[in-house]
């Protein structure tokens, strides 16, 4: 087997943030959605869904020529991507296997498209993939745990005292999210005005918690990823059941961002960083949308 680069890079467009570990620095959270992670023991750095363990580095010489998708199983329920004939294994060492056809194509799709450098940036599918395989099958109820916990803190029960121009949008936008939620788990949360935390009830909490327990460790990491980047477990669920888009669940997550932006323009830095926002909220969708595929 293949052993994967570096998974761990800091810019890969699925990375926002990860567990904090001793003697790493931790800046001082300056957004609603920094706060919350922080709460729940996450740093800016890297995401709740892609892999954190692995200790190669993020580049190195392409060493393989040809890649293929092969069937890893007699039933045709698992495939894998094999570079000169050897199947990848990921930062742990492991078969990296995937469920569907079209979703391991994809991954080869990133192997093939690699230049002179292997940049592990540009295989946003594989990344997913390996945390599945690495992180999430090890402790799917603990994974499930640190995404659900984000419904405590969800960006969407948040809201802004004023100016009334934001107050309507965010009670247009965000409102129908939680309607749906109740309607859809049984869960109704409350809201509350700035950052003034509020304590929402237990049953509801239980019951998104039951909602993510449903999905299997492939689609777990892919819902970690865009819990992470938007800051809210109901605009990830609604996402996952196909209730909002890739490009809606970034604009519903980013309304407050959006409206200042409005007001006095974008600096290079924050654009930069809802790039990286959006690009790891479209790498999810395009994941589910493969797994799916079958």
């Amino acid at each position: 087997m293949i052993g994967l680069v570096d998974l761990s890079g800091n810019n890969h467009p699925c990375v926002q943030y990860v567990k904090t570990t001793a003697g790493q620095s931790e800046p001082t959270p300056s957004t609603p959605l920094e706060k919350r992670a922080r709460e729940q023991g996450l740093a800016p750095g890297q995401s709740l869904g892609t892999d954190a363990e692995a200790g190669l580095v993020s580049r190195m010489k392409r060493f393989y020529k040809d890649v293929a998708v092969a069937a890893a199983d007699s039933d045709g329920g698992a495939f894998e991507v094999h570079l000169d004939g050897r199947g990848v294994r990921t930062p742990l060492r492991r078969a990296l296997q995937v469920p569907a056809r079209a979703l391991a194509d994809a991954i080869a799709g990133e192997w093939h498209a690699q230049g002179d450098e292997i940049a592990a940036e540009a295989m946003p599918l594989t990344r997913i993939a390996a945390t599945a395989v690495d992180r999430v099958a090890d402790d799917p109820e603990g994974y499930v745990d640190q995404i659900a916990a984000f419904g405590g803190t969800d960006l969407i029960c948040y809201r802004a005292q004023s100016p009334q121009e934001l107050v309507v949008r965010q009670v247009r936008v965000w409102q129908p999210l939680l309607d749906w939620a109740r309607d859809t788990y049984g869960s109704e949360l409350f809201v509350t005005d700035g950052l003034l935390p509020v304590e929402q009830p237990q049953g509801s909490l239980s019951r998104l918690r039951a909602a993510v327990a449903a999905y299997d460790h492939y689609e777990l990491a892919a819902l970690g990823v865009v819990t992470s980047a938007s800051g809210s477990l109901i605009v990830a669920l609604a996402m996952a059941v196909g209730r909002l888009d890739a490009k809606s669940a970034f604009e519903v997550s980013q309304l407050d961002e959006s409206y200042q932006v409005e007001l006095w323009g974008e600096e290079e830095e924050a654009r930069a960083r809802r790039d990286i926002l959006r690009a790891e909220i479209d790498c999810s969708a395009a994941f589910l949308a493969l797994l799916r595929a079958g």
